[in-house]
């Protein structure tokens, strides 16, 4: 009776699997004859493009000025061929060197009176470099590479003059403009000769087109001249040599360590503390602070400003002043 009972039993598992088994091998002949759902999307993939931003535009005469960012693309020949930079995509740039045309003629023929034998001409040479500031250091770079000691000295003591009244990086020459994204550095010529920038509030107005004979730098939400800041040295000792040129520094707001002057400080004098005493930074604020190195003055004067007291000093042999 046993036996009976799993016989039938394994014989209904039969046939069972027998009608079951044929519906299994023909449901995908049947689905495949239904319509297929739509496949979803695949989303795409993009840099991510800044918020837009106020646009910091440094002139060549040191000038900063506040633009809203534009839409046009930049476009940029390289040694690897044209590119499109969406200018949203930009985060900086560092302008070549371009001069206008007279300017250019001017300065080369003022540099080639420098060879002169008759000092008359030479200083009115010089007259005429020291007149077009920035616009004469590429003629001047170029004359450095002549072949006459005579006009290379002078030359150089033109650029020596130059520096104390323009900044040093705007004697730079460069060859190429350098465009910063959020992800690259590109170097190469733009193309055209003006750029697009739009006054604030943006609404206000039409764009303008600014000649790239006079821009020097630009940068999202930022001064352009604090791109390459440096970290706080502590003091300015090591940099006391180097009367008129200016520096940008990463500096924390101290009340802490002994300060001498007002205004015009003691090379020895913490950075951090000054920029307190002078109202730069408040304290424990960072910020980038820009400086210059001055002439020391023949006495230094004391103060109690912003909560930080200066002590007055004799003469010392390197000095510094906040350039705001």
């Amino acid at each position: 009776m046993h036996l009976t009972t799993t016989s039938a039993r394994a014989a209904n598992r039969f046939r069972h699997a027998v009608i079951v088994l044929p519906l299994v091998l023909l449901l995908p002949l049947w689905s495949s004859g239904k319509e297929k759902p739509a496949a979803k999307p695949v989303p795409k993939i993009t840099q991510p493009v800044p918020e837009a931003s106020t646009l910091y535009i440094r002139f060549t005469d040191d000038r900063i000025v506040k633009f809203a960012m534009g839409k046009e693309d930049i476009r940029l020949t390289t040694p690897y061929g044209k590119l499109v930079i969406p200018v949203a995509s930009v985060r900086s740039i560092d302008f070549a060197t371009r001069i206008p045309e007279a300017d250019a003629r001017r300065a080369k023929a003022a540099v080639a009176n420098l060879a002169s034998q008759r000092y008359r001409v030479r200083r009115a040479a010089e007259a005429e470099l020291l007149k077009l500031r920035e616009k004469a250091s590429p003629a001047l770079h170029q004359a450095l590479r002549s072949g006459d000691v005579e006009v290379i000295m002078r030359a150089r003591a033109v650029l020596n003059k130059l520096s104390q009244i323009v900044a040093e990086d705007l004697l730079e020459v460069r060859t190429q403009d350098v465009v910063r994204t959020s992800e690259s550095r590109i170097a190469g010529r733009i193309e055209g000769t003006a750029l697009k920038a739009y006054p604030l509030p943006p609404d206000k107005g039409q764009g303008k087109m600014l000649p790239l004979t006079g821009l020097h730098s630009l940068a999202v939400g930022t001064d352009p001249r604090s791109m390459h800041a440096v970290p706080d040295p502590g003091n300015l000792q090591a940099f006391q040599a180097q009367i008129g040129k200016t520096f940008w520094f990463k500096v924390t707001g101290a009340v802490t360590g002994t300060i001498w002057g007002t205004k015009v400080y003691t090379s020895d004098s913490p950075l951090g503390t000054t920029a307190v005493h002078a109202g730069i930074l408040k304290p424990g604020q960072k910020g980038v602070v820009r400086v210059k190195i001055v002439a020391p003055p023949a006495s230094y004067a004391g103060s109690n400003q912003n909560g930080v007291t200066s002590s007055p000093y004799g003469i010392w042999p390197g000095a510094y002043q906040f350039i705001r």
